[in-house]
């Protein structure tokens, strides 16, 4: 029996699922087949989507064979209604290659928002069913990971470490685009979110406006995380977090400043601090 691509064997006093053929990115199984608990067979969901999550209610049997089969992430009583997808952006233009004393380490800007970038992979916080994107930009910008599940951090983590010096200028707006793109393409998430991580001397700073409030529109929000002491990057990122969380860029900032976080010394403290503050 077909039920939206689960296979079910039945007979008069039980039910097993023998096998998935959708392509669901996030899978939640039903509580019951005909009023029947069932099993699930161990190759229910050979050949799937290796980035798939399957979300087993509690009531529901498996053997430990079946979990992980052919890389699935298995999430046990794990679904939560808000389902985020979070895309960071790390500006590795040229200035960012300046180096930042925080206490007794002294690394470029570069290396401090890849140390915030990785901060925001935390257990505690994010679900194995949130998405997490990784770009970059400079004069262009760089998918370096596409929306992937949480659960799969050290992928996440080998592409964050993965960004290198580019040089180049501080243009934005392509990124924001691009990024707006990859959420409403991902179905499965409801909930969206991008934090750039900058030192907001951005080039481009109006189409970038443009970009941000487009995004809002649909339903993104925006934190930034400015690195270094620029005035005018202060200015620039509080006028991007304003347009990007529904705010004028050309009014009063001061309601938008929750949005951009600038203190050199907690870097690391305040991505993290950003992540929890979307639940």
């Amino acid at each position: 029996h077909n039920m939206n691509g689960l296979i079910f064997y039945e007979d008069e006093e039980t039910a097993r699922l023998v096998k998935y053929t959708g392509n669901e990115a996030i899978l939640t199984l039903p509580d019951n087949y005909n009023g029947k608990n069932y099993s699930i067979s161990n190759y229910a969901f050979y050949n799937c989507n290796s980035q798939m999550t399957v979300v087993i209610p509690e009531n529901i049997t498996s053997t430990e064979e079946f979990e992980g089969v052919a890389g699935i992430i298995v999430g046990f009583n794990d679904y939560t209604a808000e389902l985020y997808g979070v895309i960071i952006i790390i500006d590795r233009s040229g200035s960012m290659d300046e180096t930042l004393a925080v206490g007794t380490t002294r690394e470029n800007r570069l290396w401090w928002a890849k140390q915030g970038a990785m901060a925001c992979l935390d257990p505690d916080i994010l679900s194995k069913t949130d998405y997490i994107g990784i770009m970059t930009l400079d004069s262009y910008n760089e998918i370096i990971l596409p929306l992937t599940p949480y659960q799969q951090e050290a992928k996440i983590l080998a592409a964050i470490d993965s960004i290198e010096e580019a040089g180049g200028g501080t243009i934005a707006t392509n990124a924001l685009n691009s990024a707006r793109q990859q959420l409403l393409a991902q179905k499965n998430i409801n909930k969206y979110h991008i934090i750039v991580i900058t030192d907001g001397d951005f080039a481009d700073l109006d189409t970038a406006i443009e970009a941000a409030q487009t995004n809002y529109a649909n339903g993104i929000t925006m934190s930034i995380v400015k690195i270094g002491e620029s005035d005018t990057g202060t200015t620039m990122s509080l006028r991007l977090a304003a347009a990007g969380n529904g705010g004028d860029p050309d009014g009063n900032l001061t309601p938008y400043e929750k949005y951009v976080y600038r203190d050199d010394n907690r870097i690391v403290l305040n991505m993290r601090e950003i992540i929890k503050n979307l639940r």
